[in-house]
């Protein structure tokens, strides 16, 4: 099995604004001053906020912040609905498996990018292979197509995989970009700054390097039918959040993305204004070095930490105790696999295994990141309360990565790191795997092994949602890792001129449903 990450997707096409010091400057245009702040925006020009310490302004990856403007921009090939878990397509006319490794794609005709170039299956293949082209991480799942024998003809595709993948559809998750403008403008061209070329129902007018970014909406959008009620979308970007705030209370912007926990009790002050908590579809748990921790050791710490503290202490609002191992946005989602607190339970499986208090000491290596230091500080004192000594250790990345590699842990916190946007089992699972990346993560298990694979190597969504449920459960009889919280985000947006933001579709804010009041 893959571990299956965007990183630093299309080199061309991975738009950092390079004031956003956080990462560290970027390859585009020079920054300029933030200027100071402008009257609010009226009628039907909505000014949004965000204080992320990056935003990809046009392509394809995991952050959030890039799927708040890769929409206005692209039309993708799928989406999933986050509730039910159901697969839709705006440009597709059909699909279907006409066999396991291949997928028959039907591009509606009549499909324009917003330079006036129809939109052919030759776009969308040439796509996914630019994707792999481009991409730092040799793990990257489009790879998993094989284009040799990948064919299209006008609007029709046969997208061909090298072996049964299925994970297929949650990962053509994709925005379309079109092949003449890939080819006329290279690496590092202004175009990919100032004037991107989608298919989606916004174009970009104006680039204020780490300032801001306008998108206005396109009149020869092809899809006539869609409702989008904003003419205009302008990101702004906030180096604190005092100063995004003031705006917001003031009318300057109409909407913030990735609150605080103090910008939500500050928003709900406010007359017209609500907040939304919304799920980053993820589970933070703890994994073991099975080669150091047996699984009366994992039973007794399964029922000794309190999920609901946990939770609670490490996120606040922003934190919901875990059901089970995989996020409950997820198809895939059993509940019931989640331990209840018991601290003299776990007293008494060490008793009856022969321990003696304090007989048991675990080391716990993490970042020094303050939701992970409250981590360890939180499992260090569960533990200690029912005889099991952790020393925890809490380090920067580059030290960190090279322990958690090498297995020099015995217990790890394990999650994605900016969620899963594409709802995707395979993200939460790829390191549970015997032999895994993270050895105490990686479970030498058989059955688990199995079920996992099952869930991999289908292309049918009720056999993909069967195994991963055998899976939740051999992990959840085995002790194999102990779910604490589901991560969340937040917005924040004005009632006054907004009336809806729409989430029945896609979960996630989607900026193109924003629903003005008359």
């Amino acid at each position: 099995m893959k571990k299956t990450r965007l990183l630093a997707m299309l080199l061309a096409l991975v738009l950092m604004c390079s004031v956003f010091a956080a990462c560290g400057g970027g390859s585009g245009p020079a920054a300029t001053e933030a200027p100071a702040s402008e009257p609010a925006a009226s009628g039907h020009d909505l000014a949004i906020g965000t204080t992320g310490s990056h935003l990809y302004m046009y392509t394809c990856g995991s952050s959030e912040s890039d799927n708040f403007c890769r929409r206005l921009v692209y039309d993708q090939l799928f989406y999933i609905d986050d509730f039910t878990g159901e697969v839709s397509s705006d440009i597709l006319a059909s699909y279907s498996w006409t066999d396991d490794v291949t997928l028959h794609i039907e591009l509606k005709d009549g499909i324009t990018f917003s330079d006036g170039t129809p939109m052919t299956a030759e776009d969308v293949l040439f796509t996914l292979q630019t994707y792999v082209n481009n991409s730092n991480s040799e793990m990257d799942w489009y790879d998993m197509i094989d284009y040799d024998k990948s064919t299209v003809d006008g609007l029709s595709a046969d997208i061909v995989y090298k072996e049964t993948y299925g994970p297929a559809i949650s990962t053509l998750c994709s925005p379309i970009l079109s092949k003449a403008f890939i080819e006329a403008h290279p690496d590092g061209d202004d175009a990919w700054w100032y004037n991107p070329i989608g298919s989606g129902p916004y174009k970009v007018e104006e680039v204020q390097m780490g300032v801001s970014v306008k998108f206005v909406k396109r009149d020869d959008y092809w899809n006539k039918d869609a409702r989008f009620e904003a003419d205009s979308i302008t990101i702004k970007y906030y180096s604190d959040t005092t100063a995004e705030y003031s705006d917001f209370n003031s009318g300057v912007i109409d909407v913030m993305l990735d609150i605080t926990s103090t910008q939500v009790e500050q928003v709900q002050s406010l007359a017209n204004a609500e907040v939304v908590i919304q799920s980053a579809d993820d589970v933070c748990m703890v994994c073991f070095n099975e080669a150091t921790v047996p699984k009366e050791v994992r039973e007794a710490i399964a029922y000794a930490l309190d999920i609901n503290v946990i939770s609670d202490a490490v996120l606040g609002i922003f934190g919901t105790p875990a059901q089970s191992t995989l996020a409950q946005t997820m198809a895939e989602f059993s509940p019931g696999h989640s331990y209840p607190y018991d601290p003299d339970h776990a007293r008494q499986v060490l008793a009856d295994a022969g321990y003696s208090a304090g007989e048991i000491v675990l080391d716990m290596v993490g970042s020094s990141a303050a939701d992970q230091t409250t981590l360890g500080e939180m499992v260090q004192a569960m533990l200690g309360d029912v005889g099991i000594t952790v020393n925890v250790g809490t380090y920067d990345f580059a030290t960190m990565l090279p322990m958690l590699l090498q297995g020099q842990t015995d217990l790890q916190r394990m999650t994605t790191s900016d969620g899963t946007p594409q709802r995707e089992p395979l993200e939460t699972y790829s390191s549970f795997v015997a032999n895994g990346t993270f050895p105490a993560a990686s479970i030498p298990d058989e059955a688990i092994n199995e079920a996992l694979d099952r869930g991999y190597s289908t292309v049918d969504p009720e056999g993909r949602k069967e195994a991963y449920i055998e899976a939740q459960q051999l992990i959840f009889d085995t002790f194999r890792a102990i779910p604490l919280y589901e991560w969340n985000s937040g917005y924040a947006y004005n009632t006054a001129k907004i009336s809806q933001i729409d989430l029945t579709s896609v979960q996630r804010i989607d900026l193109r449903f924003i629903y003005l009041n008359e």
